[in-house]
């Protein structure tokens, strides 16, 4: 297909957003987007704690579960600039470690329990339909801050590519990872539909990239002041004729 036309009606100031013209590719953000995340990473971070425990006992006596989930959001906010979530997670399981008497561990070892728990996702209702119809009708990408894996969680036959910040050093909002997306994909940023649940990360990266946005809005919040191009609240509305 060669031109596509959206006219996506804004539910929440009931006003009809701009027209959307010549559309040639999408993109998905993961996280939140396809599915809830947060009992995912909390899941994943369980998972790892009672792998270390286990074979390194002593770590049990300076971090119950919370303060180990608080060392790594600690850990996070002392380094800003590191973007990679492979490089801190490493880097929390090596402090506790330490912390714990361990100067010798298997880093990788740990770092897969984590990685392989992480993977262990619960997609929304209708998501392998709905990518299934939109890719059988355009190209498609997934975009992503996080380090889900679209083939270990199965949705790699719906996207040609996946990218996220170990790609390009830089997380949404910043505007790297979409017009990567638009390199890869040989066509201009106008022409790449971003569908995403953050209004920072997502619409705000799409509109700083010059590509239009569709807000994924399945928490109903009441936000009017936005840079998204159309507002959805169920991602089956994407299969809707009002779409394609």
């Amino acid at each position: 297909m060669t031109r596509h036309t959206l006219e996506l009606r804004a539910k929440r100031n009931s006003v009809m957003a701009k027209q959307i013209t010549n559309i040639k590719a999408l993109s998905f953000d993961l996280d939140d987007t396809l599915y809830d995340n947060e009992p995912v990473i909390r899941n994943a971070f369980q998972k790892l704690y009672d792998y270390l425990v286990e074979c390194y006992p002593n770590i049990s006596q300076h971090y119950h579960f919370d303060t180990f989930l608080d060392a790594a959001i600690t850990l996070k906010e002392e380094h800003p600039l590191i973007f990679d979530l492979g490089i801190l997670r490493r880097l929390h399981i090596e402090k506790v470690m330490q912390r714990s008497g361990y100067q010798t561990g298997d880093l990788e070892q740990a770092f897969d329990i984590f990685w392989q728990a992480r993977q262990q996702v619960e997609l929304f209702p209708g998501v392998h339909k709905i990518l299934a119809e939109l890719s059988a009708r355009l190209p498609m990408v997934a975009i992503s801050n996080g380090n889900a894996c679209i083939k270990t969680i199965g949705i790699e036959r719906y996207f040609q590519w996946a990218i996220n910040t170990s790609d390009t050093g830089k997380p949404k909002p910043d505007s790297s990872m979409f017009l990567l997306a638009c390199e890869k994909l040989a066509i201009q940023p106008e022409q790449l539909l971003h569908i995403g649940d953050n209004l920072e990360k997502d619409i705000n990266g799409a509109f700083k990239a010059g590509c239009p946005s569709i807000w994924f809005n399945h928490r109903q919040l009441r936000v009017t002041n936005h840079k998204a191009d159309g507002v959805i609240e169920n991602l089956s509305e994407l299969l809707t004729p009002d779409f394609f």
